[in-house]
């Protein structure tokens, strides 16, 4: 069970981690 749930959190600040960079790229080319 723990072990689970420290994949899925570990894929949830994953994923934050990817569409943040994703958003400051984009907005970087924008500017």
């Amino acid at each position: 069970m723990d072990f689970l749930i420290l994949i899925g959190a570990g894929a949830l600040a994953y994923s934050i981690v990817i569409v943040g960079t994703a958003y400051l790229v984009l907005k970087d080319l924008k500017l």
